[in-house]
């Protein structure tokens, strides 16, 4: 194995972008826009040029994915034309399955969500917090979500809607740029981190 693709939203997800990757003929998102495989190309370096325009297509696109080389000695650029998109980070080196992040055990407690103004109840769960630690930057994830897909919407072209938001402006301070790819995982670290907490205990 050289490479990997990760941070998909589920399998079924991942399993599609695998089917599409090894069958981009069949595929109806790409077999209209699929690159000519050049005469002395090999079967490796084409697919790594489709795997350039997938990550650059939608739905593909507002993921957050990690492309992960685990043999640097095999990377090569992408294509020029088809850089991935600045949330899609490229790791190199072995992936150590044993190594994962500890989350924090920090407990906060939240007021109100600064979309909709509703407190955040005990059993709800922790809202997602400006990276920029701005004192209202904190939401209930669904609020935020509309927000930010709302933002997106080009408004002459009113068609144009998104199920998964990608990028905006942080609606408290209005500075820090929002990447929903990011404001998940953090999430998921501080869920973990809470239910561990609640869990836990002293003698």
């Amino acid at each position: 194995m050289v490479l990997i693709v990760y941070g998909f939203p589920n399998a079924i997800s991942a399993l599609r972008f695998e089917w599409a990757w090894q069958n981009p003929n069949l595929s109806r998102r790409l077999k209209d826009s699929l690159p000519v495989r050049k005469s002395r190309e090999t079967s490796f370096d084409y697919r790594l040029r489709v795997l350039a325009l997938m990550l650059c297509s939608g739905p593909w696109n507002r993921l957050g994915l990690t492309i992960h080389w685990i043999k640097q000695s095999y990377a090569r650029n992408l294509s020029e034309n088809l850089v991935p998109p600045l949330h899609m980070p490229i790791a190199f080196g072995p992936i150590d399955s044993n190594c994962s992040e500890t989350p924090s055990t920090k407990t906060a407690s939240f007021g109100l969500c600064q979309i909709c103004n509703i407190p955040f109840s005990v059993d709800s769960s922790i809202p997602l917090t400006c990276p920029s630690s701005c004192p209202l930057g904190q939401w209930h994830l669904l609020c935020l979500a509309n927000y930010m897909t709302q933002a997106e919407t080009v408004p002459d072209r009113l068609e144009i809607s998104y199920l998964i938001p990608l990028s905006a402006s942080c609606p408290a301070c209005f500075n820090a740029e929002l990447l929903w790819p990011s404001l998940i995982k953090s999430w998921k670290m501080k869920t973990i981190a809470s239910k561990h907490s609640c869990s836990s205990t002293s003698l």
